[in-house]
């Protein structure tokens, strides 16, 4: 018996056994026509297609509302969780003074300890504004080797910005000076990984003995040394992981450094020192350009000076990220401060003339001339000249502007001053400008303009320095500040870094008549010929 469903007028429904009629099944029909017309994917009436969407829409919100909340305490508490690892992982070292191997800091850690460093930086300068600084020597000293441990650019950043006068408190440009890598090496299994992959499985095949310990840790990479299976002594210039990264994250510090420093009495507009810095950084990670760079050096200072060498590369062990250059043996120029005064006087010649006799020449300048960067052979005492990384290389138009700068301080006159100004691209400079600018040319200047046997400053303890930096400062601030040509960045830092080093051997020599065997007979003819073979040569 077919079952029905019956249904009177005052009684539930009831079940009537196998029984069917037509009502029942239109009625059936029209329930799944409305179950079909219910779903997402059936083309149904714009009324019900709009109400379903609309439910969609505001679960789809509320779910994603929900998922957003649940990300955001999740990045918060991981960031939170990352500011204390580090932290404590960072008081641990510093208290058990831990120095081994490792590898250099992720992207995160990089982050948090150079935003510390540099916070610290600000947080002291103003505490000295306030004259609340205790030790302030000892502090930037800490600071100074803090940057150190971190490895890469922000290094190189805290020595250039030591040069500027007025970007940091006195005790600060000093340490940051004499700045110097003082992180410990990254270990034998790093070495192994890069030297793989820069020459192949087989890399140990091409040398009869290779130190895994490094023999110096650098900014932005360190130096292994080998030995060739024909006998050459070779040092092998391994660059660190990620540095494109590190530079992209410690220029962001600086930008934010100089924006607060522009904000808060800042003389100087930073746009250009900004821009210069970062070219010269991310050129230092090309190594086939730094070897470019020696063949150019070597080229000129071979045929122009004798007592001076640079190591010689060899190309087919070298790529973009590994350098392969001769082992050059030499001990610290602060080895020989107490030579005779014969020994420190030909140094220190050698040493000035083969750091300008380049850029006067053929527009190349040195640009990192800390002391870690040049070597003296302990026999015959020859200037071995190191890292070409940081090379400048300047126009006809700018060395010109240098040597017309140097006549018109030379002869004291106010119109050729200024034209040499705008030759070096100090463009719009008020009458008020010229003289805060001049005031520091001079103390750059000074020892080349004195026509006498002499020591390349009169003050050992640098505080004439620091007080003409101030004093510019103080005067540029005043009249509304400027923006200094990219070019000028790094010759003041190639002035005052030589200067240094020249200090220290405390030689007196008649700077004057060494500066005039260098320009003498310099023409823009000349110049520009002589450059343009140089790089057609070597390219």
């Amino acid at each position: 018996m077919e079952m029905a469903v019956t249904r009177s007028a005052d009684a539930p429904t009831r079940i009537a056994p196998f029984a069917t009629t037509d009502a029942h099944k239109a009625k059936k029909a029209q329930h799944l026509k409305k179950q079909r017309m219910g779903k997402l994917a059936h083309s149904g009436s714009p009324p019900n297609l709009t109400k379903t969407l609309s439910s969609i829409y505001k679960d789809l919100s509320t779910f994603c509302f929900k998922r957003f909340l649940l990300t955001f305490c999740l990045i918060v508490t991981i960031n939170m969780g990352i500011v204390f690892f580090v932290t404590l992982t960072s008081t641990v070292r510093e208290l058990t003074c831990m120095d081994h191997p490792k590898e250099p800091p992720t992207k995160w850690g990089r982050t948090w300890s150079t935003a510390r460093t540099l916070g610290r930086v600000l947080l002291q300068n103003m505490e000295e504004r306030l004259r609340l600084a205790p030790d302030e020597q000892a502090f930037a000293q800490t600071l100074a080797q803090e940057l150190g441990h971190l490895k890469g650019p922000i290094m190189k950043i805290g020595q250039i910005l030591a040069t500027v006068p007025g970007m940091l408190p006195p005790a600060y440009a000093d340490a940051f000076l004499t700045l110097s890598a003082h992180a410990p090496p990254m270990g034998p299994s790093f070495a192994k990984r890069r030297m793989k992959g820069e020459l192949g499985p087989q890399w140990r095949t091409h040398f009869a003995h290779f130190d895994d310990k490094p023999v110096f840790a650098a900014s932005l990479g360190q130096i292994h040394k080998a030995t060739t299976h024909d006998g050459h002594e070779v040092a092998l210039k391994l660059q660190y992981p990620d540095m494109a990264s590190a530079i992209q994250t410690d220029l962001k510090h600086l930008a934010l450094l100089c924006k607060i420093y522009e904000r808060y009495g800042g003389a100087i507009l930073t746009d250009n020192f900004q821009a210069e810095i970062k070219e010269r950084l991310y050129e230092e990670l090309d190594y086939e350009q730094e070897a470019r760079h020696i063949r150019w050096f070597s080229q000129i200072l071979s045929q122009t000076q004798q007592g001076v060498v640079m190591p010689k590369v060899f190309e087919a062990l070298s790529t973009q990220r590994l350098l392969t250059m001769s082992w050059l043996e030499g001990d610290s120029i602060l080895t020989f401060a107490q030579s005779p005064d014969s020994v420190r006087q030909d140094i220190a010649k050698r040493l000035f003339q083969a750091w300008w006799r380049p850029l006067y020449t053929a527009g190349l300048l040195h640009g990192d001339p800390h002391l870690g960067n040049y070597t003296l052979s302990p026999h015959d005492h020859t200037l071995n000249m190191l890292d070409f990384g940081c090379v400048r290389i300047f126009k006809a138009k700018t060395v010109a502007g240098i040597l017309h700068l140097f006549k018109g301080l030379e002869k004291n006159h106010k119109a050729t001053i200024q034209e040499a100004y705008e030759q070096l691209g100090f463009t719009q400079l008020s009458h008020d400008l010229y003289e805060p600018l001049t005031l520091w040319a001079r103390f750059l200047y000074d020892p080349l303009l004195d026509n006498r046997p002499r020591l390349i400053t009169t003050d050992p303890s640098g505080e004439v320095g620091r007080k003409t930096a101030e004093e510019v400062h103080k005067l540029l601030r005043e009249k509304g500040g400027m923006m200094p040509p990219k070019e000028f960045v790094f010759l003041d830092r190639a002035a005052v870094g030589i200067g240094s080093a020249l200090m220290r051997l405390h030689v007196e020599l008649n700077w004057h008549a060494l500066f005039h065997e260098l320009i003498d007979g310099f023409t823009v003819t000349s110049f520009t010929k002589t450059q343009v073979k140089l790089f057609n040569d070597n390219k």
